[in-house]
């Protein structure tokens, strides 16, 4: 259905062309670690990842030591490009990998919405955790933050367990509270 290539990091602009935004009408609960549930937000926003000033997928390689990450691009049979993954690995410019090489983190996973609900997202993170495996690592994370349910329950259903809860994480005016979450590779 779709061809998913390794691509140099260094295209990573190109998955800009994908949409990330979400409609965020409700929020995790989480306490100890632990999913407890979900509330309504009121009033509902779309949240567009690619709005960030500063942080743009096209700026990564410029501001990253990217040669060491990997690129999945995902396309439709027509050549569409309809998503991708970044994988940042071995790469001192990254505080979220604690300087270990055993260590790798999902920068970036993203689904065209007309594509979504299909099995491409885990298309894509089963590559991802193929490669990691591939370059020796042994545990992956992924950062998210509470108003992405979706994402969370994705996370969750890859195997994945909640790493860290940080309320602090953000700006307070963000109101949004950091997730991330781990698979231990080894298993």
């Amino acid at each position: 259905m779709w061809t998913v290539e390794l691509a140099q990091p260094e295209r990573m602009g190109e998955l800009m062309a994908v949409p990330s935004r979400f409609l965020v009408d409700r929020r995790l609960v989480v306490e100890g670690g632990k999913v407890v549930g979900q509330k309504a937000v009121d009033p509902p926003y779309v949240k567009d990842y690619d709005a960030f000033t500063g942080d743009q997928v096209s700026d990564w390689p410029r501001v990253f030591q990217v040669a060491s990450w990997a690129l999945f691009l995902a396309r439709s049979p027509k050549g569409v490009l309809v998503g991708g993954a970044i994988v940042a690995a071995k790469d001192n410019t990254v505080d979220l990998l604690e300087s270990r090489d055993d260590l790798a983190h999902v920068f970036d996973i993203r689904v065209h919405p007309d594509h979504q609900g299909q099995g491409l997202g885990r298309r894509l993170w089963e590559e991802a955790c193929r490669w990691c495996a591939s370059q020796g690592i042994t545990e992956l994370r992924v950062e998210t933050q509470d108003v992405n349910v979706a994402a969370c329950a994705f996370y969750a259903a890859m195997g994945c367990r909640i790493h860290k809860v940080d309320p602090l994480a953000y700006p307070v005016e963000m109101g949004e509270t950091q997730v991330i979450w781990s698979l231990d590779l080894t298993k």
